[in-house]
């Protein structure tokens, strides 16, 4: 094999014939948009302060003074003209929040201030340029997909209207962005489903999100999607839910039906409504339904965009799950927003990814995006079977590349050194969130990429450091010469940020303090040069090891330059002595010349450990394994490593 395995399956469906019908049990929760009753209380005069407080700060900022009075310090980047406005949300439950905005920058409007305002102004000011490319050879422009969207909006009249939620099946294509700006155009609030969820968790977003319609694009060959159409049926049923399920026709049907773009309802969709409500991954609980304004949507495109340089010219190979923040926001509309091209891959695979980039048949890629295991896969399929003559055109065609971005899951080091010496390119690491989008990014100049960091906050974006809850030791960890500030939990705010929890007013009042920032839950420092530097999320990723804070974080970078271990996961176990200390699930390489796993033991990883770090990063256990489990974006869920590989331990 050359490293043609598949990262996520979101679409292996089999076609079974079947007909739209509407499953009934019980009401869905009432579509309304005004908060219900009993819903203020607490939570809405900490808003109502912080939205006092955000005023203050803007005038300060406009008369020339400084934050110098802050508690403790915050860094921002921005032109200087921020200014606050709140806004009621067109759903349920969301009370008035205060916004900071984004400034103008080069390829955006600071006059638009909803992302599908700013969509539609685009595809108005060029409908024949590409907008999206299908894995099966099918094509858009941004003219069509206004059509094909517009002939769905139609039919969505009668049962889609200002703050109803939309399911989504989450199968990239044509018809997922025909599907979600119909939704838009009618006000409604878009809710992405993991194609590869199971019937519980499908029942629990449908449920949650209180969706009155979900929709269900084609598969890659055109015909309906039945498999997913079938596994949301049985859900509804199973678990008594009314959500009314509908195929999704292809794009060709679609703009048989219609030559118009007029979207009669579009002028009712306002920067403040409601527009998407993307779930955690549920990595340390239950996951949680981050929604998203328009407003909020343009800021975090418009800080990318003007970061990472998008126009109209780019072209990139969107191969991310379209049910994260990494493959909508990041991926897909910032793409949209600045008019360039979408070439979307239902599945990601080595050899699909090396071949479109190779391929001179076709417009040049610009723009690359993936998790780490994606990478880790490229380049082992380029160290596979690959014909030599391939192998050195794919190189080349990645070193073309002019922004290739990791993200999702922290990029080991060697990873990123190993992508640096086989195509001359660096990687770009970043750090976001499903509720915040992303805060911060390395810079767009490779030579200032700095390994092992995330980078500083994006335009329009504040973060600043909180203590860490009950640290005795807080002052000698921020004593340590590696970091001018920190660590400490990251704060972050900015028009980026979610409006709520959807239908989760305690657990939204918990996520802000009183100044309006966002609690990350992840642990963070700032190097002397202004770099951040991600330590891991506090509930999992940071050990009370003998009085000390360990980042597990820290021990994997370690590990993982031993050249004998592939992956790894560090979590903490108790210990009597000291508290806690580190447990590690251990992926022993591939030799090269057998093709067989590196024969190592629980003792030869001990020892490495003992003579290359400090004695607070000393494993008390070692296990291992073929595999480190992962989600779709690559990320470990370390609470159920405990369940399935350390119950011993606890």
């Amino acid at each position: 094999m050359d490293g043609d395995e598949i990262v996520r399956p979101d679409s292996d469906a089999r076609v079974l014939a079947t007909s739209a019908e509407r499953v009934v049990a019980r009401p869905a929760h009432a579509d309304t948009t005004s908060a219900p009753e009993g819903r203020a209380g607490a939570y809405t005069a900490m808003r109502a302060r912080a939205l006092r407080r955000c005023a203050v700060t803007c005038a300060r900022a406009r008369l020339g003074r400084t934050r110098s009075d802050r508690s403790s310090a915050t860094f921002s980047r921005g032109d200087g003209r921020s200014r606050a406005r709140a806004g009621s949300l067109g759903v349920e439950g969301v009370n008035a929040r205060s916004f900071v905005r984004v400034g103008s920058s080069e390829g955006t409007s600071s006059a638009v201030e909803g992302a599908w305002e700013a969509i539609r102004r685009r595809a108005s000011e060029a409908p024949d340029a590409p907008a999206t490319l299908a894995g099966d050879g099918g094509s858009a422009t941004y003219g069509t997909m206004m059509r094909a969207a517009s002939t769905l909006a139609d039919g969505l009249k009668n049962v889609v209207d200002r703050g109803t939620r939309v399911g989504l099946a989450a199968t990239p294509g044509r018809e997922y962005c025909a599907s979600a700006y119909a939704t838009w155009a009618r006000g409604g609030v878009l809710v992405p489903i993991a194609s590869s969820h199971s019937e519980e968790d499908a029942a629990y977003v449908m449920e949650q999100s209180g969706m009155k319609i979900a929709l269900v694009p084609p598969n890659v060959d055109g015909e309906e999607d039945a498999e997913t159409y079938q596994k949301y049926a049985r859900a509804a049923k199973r678990f008594g839910l009314e959500v009314e399920l509908r195929h999704v026709e292809t794009m060709e049907k679609l703009l048989s039906s219609t030559t118009s773009t007029d979207f009669s309802d579009a002028e009712n969709v306002g920067a403040d409504d409601g527009a998407l409500i993307i779930y955690t991954s549920g990595t340390t609980g239950r996951p949680k339904g981050a929604l998203h304004t328009h407003r909020s949507l343009y800021a975090q495109c418009a800080g990318l965009i003007d970061a990472w340089r998008w126009d109209a010219s780019d072209r990139i190979i969107h191969a991310l799950p379209m049910h994260h923040i990494h493959g909508i926001v990041n991926a897909w509309m910032c793409a949209h927003i600045s008019g360039a091209t979408v070439e979307f891959q239902r599945t990601f695979t080595p050899r699909g990814v090396w071949a479109r980039l190779r391929d001179e048949s076709k417009p040049p890629v610009t723009v690359f995006m993936g998790v780490p295991t994606m990478y880790v896969m490229l380049m082992r399929a380029l160290h596979g079977s690959m014909a030599p003559d391939a192998r050195l055109a794919s190189i080349n065609a990645a070193s073309k590349l002019r922004l290739t971005v990791s993200g999702s899951a922290a990029c080991p080091v060697p990873v990123l050194e190993e992508w640096r010496k086989l195509t001359g390119r660096s990687l770009l690491e970043r750090y976001g969130m499903t509720e915040i989008g992303m805060a911060l990014s390395n810079p767009y100049d490779e030579k200032k990429h700095k390994p092992g960091y995330v980078g500083i906050p994006l335009p329009g974006v504040e973060v600043k450091l909180a203590p860490l809850v009950g640290d005795e030791v807080a002052a000698e960890a921020a004593s340590d010469d590696e970091y001018a500030q920190g660590p400490g939990e990251l704060l972050v705010k900015g028009a980026n940020l979610f409006a709520q929890y959807y239908d989760n007013q305690r657990a939204t009042a918990e996520s802000f303090d009183e100044d309006g920032y966002f609690k990350t839950g992840d642990v963070a420092a700032m190097s002397s040069d202004g770099y951040w530097r991600i330590l891991g999320r506090a509930s999992v990723d940071i050990l009370k090891v003998g009085g000390f804070k360990v980042s597990a974080l820290e021990i994997e970078a370690k590990l993982l330059e031993n050249p004998s271990i592939a992956e790894v996961a560090v979590l903490g176990i108790p210990d009597e002595a000291y508290g806690q200390r580190a447990a590690a699930l251990v992926v022993p390489a591939i030799d090269t010349e057998t093709g067989q796993p590196v024969n190592l033991t629980e003792n030869d990883i001990m020892t490495w450990v003992r003579h290359n770090t400090p004695s607070k990063h000393h494993l008390r256990v070692v296990k291992f394994a073929e595999k480190v489990p992962r989600n779709a974006m690559g990320k470990i869920n370390k609470k159920d490593l405990q369940k399935t590989h350390f119950i011993d331990c606890f």
